[in-house]
C-alpha cells in the first residue's frame, strides 16, 4: 500500500529529522511505482517526482514542512504523472494512501485518487469537514489523504484508517505506517586481536509523544494544529487488506493486453461498513 510521511518543523535549519529518511528507506522503497517530495520554506514551494527512488533528492534541507509519498499502483498507469503529490487547480497538492471504490472502475489513465480530489474541488472552494466528510462517504473513500494549500499555506490530514503522530523534538510528524527510528550499519568489531564486519541496529532518537486518529480532519498553520474535527459522515468504508491485494491484481490485470475476455458482470468483492 501507499505510503506517506508529513513533517512539520518548528526550526527549519534542524536536520536531525531528516534521518527519518535513512531509517524508514526499506520501507519506502518497498512501495515500488513512484516516489515524491513536496517542501516548502518561507512559503516557497518545491515539488520533486520520479519513478526511481535513488533520484530523489538525498537529504530535505532547510525547510518549514515537508511531505514524502511512495505508490503502489492500483488504479492508472505507471508513470510520473501519477504520482502523488499532485497538483489541482494551481491551488491544491494532495497525497493519498489507500483507495476510491467509486473511482476503481474508470480510465487506466488517471487513478482514483486523482478523480475523487478533483471531483471535490469542483465542487467545493473551501475544505471543511462537513463537506469533505459528505465527499468520503459519497465516494467511498478510504485510507489517508494530505492536502497543501498553496493560497492559504494551510495543510490538512484526514483519514478513516488510523494516522499516526509523533512530537520529536520541535516538529510534529504523520505517517500512515509505524516508522521506524533506528538505521542498521555496518561496523568493525575486534575479537582476540582480529576484526570482523558485523551489523548492528542504532537508534536515531526516541519519540517525545506518539497517538494516532481517525474520522478526523486535522487543518495546521505554520506548524501548529489550529483545528481537528470529527467526520459528521455516518458511514466509511472499512478497510480489508486482502480486498486491498485483489484489487490491486484485478485492475493489474485489466491492464494486460490478455486474449481472455473478462465477465461485465465480474467486480472485486464489495468491502463491508461499519456505522459511526
Amino acid at each position: 500500500m501507499c505510503k506517506f510521511i508529513v513533517v512539520f518543523k518548528n526550526n527549519k535549519a534542524d536536520t536531525k529529522i531528516d534521518s527519518l529518511l535513512s531509517a524508514n528507506e526499506n520501507a519506502l522503497k518497498k512501495e515500488p511505482h513512484g516516489f515524491s517530495l513536496l517542501s516548502v520554506n518561507d512559503k516557497k514551494l518545491k515539488v520533486a517526482r520520479s519513478l526511481n527512488y535513488n533520484k530523489m533528492p538525498n537529504s530535505i534541507g532547510v525547510c518549514d514542512m515537508f511531505a514524502i509519498h511512495t505508490r503502489t499502483a492500483t488504479t492508472g498507469t505507471i508513470c510520473e504523472k501519477n504520482t502523488h503529490l499532485h497538483c489541482i487547480n494551481n491551488r491544491y497538492y494532495y497525497a493519498h494512501n489507500g483507495f476510491v471504490m467509486n473511482y476503481q472502475q474508470g480510465t487506466n489513465d488517471t487513478t482514483d485518487s486523482h478523480a475523487f480530489f478533483n471531483a471535490y474541488f469542483k465542487k467545493y472552494d473551501n475544505i471543511t469537514a462537513k463537506t469533505l466528510g459528505h465527499f468520503i462517504d459519497k465516494k467511498s473513500f478510504s485510507g489517508r489523504g494530505f492536502i497543501y494549500d498553496v493560497k492559504t499555506k494551510k495543510s490538512y490530514l484526514f483519514s478513516t484508517n488510523e494516522l499516526n503522530i509523533y512530537a520529536i523534538d520541535t516538529s510534529l510528524v504523520f505517517s500512515t505506517y509505524k516508522l521506524s527510528f533506528s538505521v542498521t550499519k555496518n561496523i568493525i568489531k575486534t575479537v582476540r586481536g582480529y576484526d570482523f564486519v558485523t551489523t548492528e541496529k542504532i537508534k536515531l532518537f526516541e519519540p517525545d509523544n506518539k497517538d494516532s486518529v481517525k474520522n478526523k480532519l486535522i487543518t495546521l498553520q505554520d506548524g501548529k494544529i489550529i483545528s481537528s474535527e470529527d467526520f459528521p459522515a455516518k458511514k466509511f468504508p472499512l478497510y480489508n487488506s486482502n480486498y486491498y491485494q485483489s484489487l490491486y491484481s484485478y485492475n493489474k490485470f485489466k491492464s494486460l493486453k490478455s486474449t481472455i475476455k473478462l465477465e461485465d458482470s465480474f467486480t472485486p468483492n464489495p468491502l463491508g461498513y461499519y456505522d459511526e
